[in-house]
């Protein structure tokens, strides 16, 4: 196929989405529900934690979550960052980025498919794991992009697909961005187990807590 071929779709799919946007009214995020995720998933229990600012404002959220979840010595750092349909879904920053210009090494990087509770069924689905060290210091760290509140798609190509399909058939285009992360202690393998623990009583209440939107006229 030819350059030409691919473009030509593009123009199609843009034209499609213009077209689809103007015929409706605009979509804002009427009821956030992130922010009432429990303080307590199994045995952790959060405490918030402080972002700054200039932080918030580069992020550019329409909601975020922010919280230390922790178990006795075991602290679970977790971020969420929505962006409603009319910021795309989608943040443009991404931990490949983000950690190397705060000082931490990408050590390695992989996907991993696990088994998770979404739409009232067990599926499996692919994140990443990364594998970061500032010094002495080392994180382990799983995230994902979720979208429409039941979807976890393993790339950006499957996640643009789905989107797409989702502002074509109901003027949706949200998404999420989820970082769960945990500094390894004396044993590797009992903070990964900890972490896909967490991430197992996590997905579900994400999709239970996910923000509301509605179209209003302009």
């Amino acid at each position: 196929m030819t350059r030409g071929f691919f473009a030509s779709v593009a123009c199609l799919l843009l034209a499609l989405y213009f077209i689809t946007y103007r015929a409706t009214g605009e979509v804002i995020v009427v009821a956030r529900n992130l922010d009432r995720l429990p303080q307590k998933i199994g045995a952790y229990t959060s405490q918030p934690v402080a972002m700054s600012r200039a932080v918030v404002d580069e992020l550019n959220t329409d909601v975020y979550l922010y919280r230390n979840y922790r178990d006795g010595e075991r602290v679970i750092n977790l971020y969420v960052g929505y962006y409603g349909t009319q910021k795309g879904g989608r943040t443009g920053h991404n931990p490949n980025a983000c950690y190397p210009s705060s000082g931490w090494a990408i050590v390695k990087e992989e996907k991993v498919s696990l088994p998770v509770r979404l739409a009232g069924t067990v599926r499996p689905v692919v994140i990443t794991k990364l594998a970061v060290r500032k010094g002495e210091q080392e994180l382990l760290v799983y995230h994902w992009y979720q979208s429409a509140a039941s979807h976890i798609l393993g790339d950006g190509i499957a996640m643009n697909l789905h989107r797409f399909r989702q502002l074509i058939r109901k003027n949706r285009n949200d998404g999420a961005f989820v970082r769960v992360s945990s500094a390894v202690g004396s044993s590797r393998e009992q903070t990964e187990k900890a972490l896909l623990g967490f991430i197992d009583l996590l997905v579900p209440l994400l999709e239970q807590y996910w923000p509301v939107e509605e179209e209003v006229s302009r």
